[in-house]
């Protein structure tokens, strides 16, 4: 009895070169991608005996793993099959039968074969594509020192691409600035650090914002790069009121507003220690500690000819050109007093906090200028019965409240003249109080 021929697939490798490859060239031709179906096999019969001499195969396509009485492809070709059985042909490359993309667009495809006139091997085997290269035995080339103006990639002039890669591959190799912020080289004498239009300084193993900041809502933070068109909030007391219910004194916010550090802008004011928080730390950063503040202050000058210490009210970020520290940050000393971290007990009454000094200390006192008799240092211990100065959520019947902590701000405001510098701070105000002339600014590790 004869025994059945079937096809026994040794080396099972259906490959389809069939992905859009875009090659781009300058003066030279572009090359096609060439979609055919390389198929190897080995025909045996039922007892493993490699079948040879010549067969008729006929190769299938279909869009159904079994069935169906149309195929959307189908080519015979006449095969001589040597001594082990084995065999390896290209589809789709005869005239009449090329595959096209119609034929293999629409969702999955499967390869049914046929020996002879036997009927289909079962089952069909699915068809999937590779990656296809193109090798060249000599490419096109550029020349050194060759013009690249009239080369163009995807509509890009080519010079245009190499300078954009070399900035991204420049900025990712950089370390002085944080994830997402490129480094502006022309300033050599600060490290100046850009996210848009949002700007920080470093300092030492840290950055801080270079500006005071303003809060804003997610359109106009746009990613981190400051430059959408929605709205900023808190540079009058009103302009709170639209989003107040969403992002509450309290902290506890229900939607998210952002924090910029932006040049050319009146900075936030009127939100409390929890809002200040809250808006940096959906930026990415944090309120500066009290440490933190204090190395990024150094060098900026205190006299009202370059800060806004004896002004009528705040200015715009940048206004004082000449109020900038060492560091390169700007208006640490005047325009605003500034939140930063740090919490703690104030003393029984005004005059005493943090168990130290309670009041401000001033740009022309050192912090060895303290005695008992000028600042007050109290008992030294952590009064549970100290007291804090706050007001009511419409800034009214304000008051110092007996148990209420302090959350301390920095460097003075536009009014607070000489009192104002790199050692002011204030340890009365609980961090549930709002001012005009309190604002924050950021800092990032």
């Amino acid at each position: 009895m004869r025994r059945k021929k079937f096809l026994y697939l040794a080396v099972a490798v259906v490959v389809l070169t069939a992905l859009v490859v875009g090659i781009y060239t300058v003066a030279a031709p572009s090359w096609s991608v060439p979609r055919s179906v390389h198929y190897q096999g080995r025909l045996t019969d039922r007892a493993g005996n490699p079948v040879t001499g010549t067969h008729d195969i006929t190769f299938r396509i279909w869009d159904s793993e079994s069935g169906g009485t149309s195929p959307l492809w189908e080519e015979t070709l006449t095969l001589n099959l040597q001594a082990d059985g084995y065999f390896s042909v290209a589809l789709g490359k005869t005239t009449g039968h090329e595959i096209t993309d119609s034929i293999l667009e629409g969702g999955r495809r499967w390869l049914g074969v046929e020996v002879d006139t036997t009927g289909e091997l079962s089952p069909r085997q699915e068809i999937h594509s590779v990656p296809y290269a193109l090798k060249a035995g000599e490419s096109a080339a550029i020349a050194v020192g060759a013009d690249l103006d009239n080369g163009l990639i995807g509509g890009n002039r080519i010079a245009d691409v190499i300078n954009y890669l070399q900035t991204q591959i420049t900025a990712l190799q950089d370390d002085s600035c944080p994830s997402g912020y490129t480094h502006d080289t022309s300033r050599t004498d600060i490290t100046l650090c850009r996210r848009g239009l949002d700007e920080m300084v470093k300092v030492g193993d840290f950055w801080i914002d270079r500006y005071e900041a303003i809060i804003v809502d997610e359109t106009y933070w746009n990613g981190g790069r400051c430059d959408g068109s929605g709205n900023a909030y808190g540079s009058t007391s009103d302009n709170w009121s639209s989003v107040i219910i969403s992002f509450p004194f309290t902290g506890n916010w229900s939607s998210k507003l952002y924090a910029c550090s932006k040049s050319g802008v009146m900075p936030s004011r009127w939100m409390t220690w929890f809002q200040a928080q809250q808006a940096l730390s959906a930026s990415g950063k944090h309120l500066c500690t009290n440490e933190e503040w204090q190395a990024a202050v150094a060098g900026t000058p205190d006299n009202s000819s370059d800060c806004n210490i004896s002004g009528s009210g705040p200015r715009n970020t940048d206004s004082a050109s000449n109020c900038v520290s060492k560091w390169g940050a700007f208006d640490m000393i005047g325009n605003l007093w500034e939140w930063v971290a740090m919490w703690g007990q104030a003393g029984p009454d005004s005059g005493v906090g943090a168990g130290a000094y309670a009041g401000t200390v001033g740009s022309g006192r050192g912090w060895d200028g303290f005695s008992p008799e000028t600042s007050g240092d109290g008992d030294g211990t952590w009064n549970l019965a100290g007291a804090a100065w706050g007001c009511d959520r419409n800034g009214s019947n304000c008051e110092y409240k007996i148990g209420v902590p302090f959350a301390a701000i920095r460097g003075g405001g536009w009014y607070y003249g000489a009192q104002a510098g790199a050692f002011a701070l204030a340890l009365d105000v609980g961090p549930s109080h709002r001012h005009s002339s309190i604002g924050m600014r950021g800092c990032l590790r």
